[in-house]
C-alpha cells in the first residue's frame, strides 16, 4: 500500500486510473467501477454504495450546472428560439454530457475525498489466497 503520506493525483485520477499509483483502472465497463487497485492494495469502495452516492454528489450538479448554462446563453444569444427548442436542445444536452461525465464524477469524488481522508487499514482491498484457503 502506498506511504499515507502520498497523496492522490487528480491528473491520474482523471484518466480513469488508480489516483495513488496509475496503474489499475478505476472501471471494469462503461459504468462498472473496479473493486480496488491491487498494486496499491486499497479498495475504491470504501463502504456498500459508495461509489454511487459519490458520484450523484459530482454528476448532478455538474450536469445542472452545464443545463442551466446552456439554457442561459441560449435565451441570452438566440433571442428568436421557442422556450420548448431551448428547453429540449437543453435535456438532450444535459443527457448526453451525463453519459460522458458519470465515469469521471467517482474519479473527481476518490481525489477530493482521499484528500481529505488518507488511507488507512480499514481501505485495503482483499486479495483473494493463493494458498486455496478460504
Amino acid at each position: 500500500m502506498p506511504h499515507p503520506t502520498q497523496k492522490p493525483s487528480l491528473a491520474t485520477a482523471l484518466r480513469l486510473r488508480c489516483p495513488y499509483c496509475g496503474d489499475t483502472g478505476l472501471l471494469r465497463g462503461r459504468y462498472a467501477y473496479a473493486p480496488g487497485c491491487e498494486r496499491c492494495d486499497f479498495a475504491f469502495e470504501r463502504e456498500a454504495g459508495y461509489s454511487n452516492a459519490a458520484s450523484g454528489l459530482v454528476a448532478f450538479p455538474s450536469i445542472c450546472t452545464l443545463g442551466f448554462l446552456m439554457a442561459g446563453l441560449l435565451l441570452a444569444f438566440a433571442t428568436g428560439l421557442d422556450w420548448m427548442v431551448v428547453v429540449g436542445a437543453t435535456s438532450v444536452a444535459m443527457i448526453a454530457f451525463a453519459a460522458v461525465f458519470f465515469p469521471y464524477a467517482l474519479a473527481i469524488w476518490l481525489w477530493v475525498e482521499h484528500r481529505l481522508h488518507p488511507l488507512d487499514a480499514h481501505d485495503r482491498f482483499p486479495v483473494p489466497s493463493t494458498t486455496g484457503e478460504h
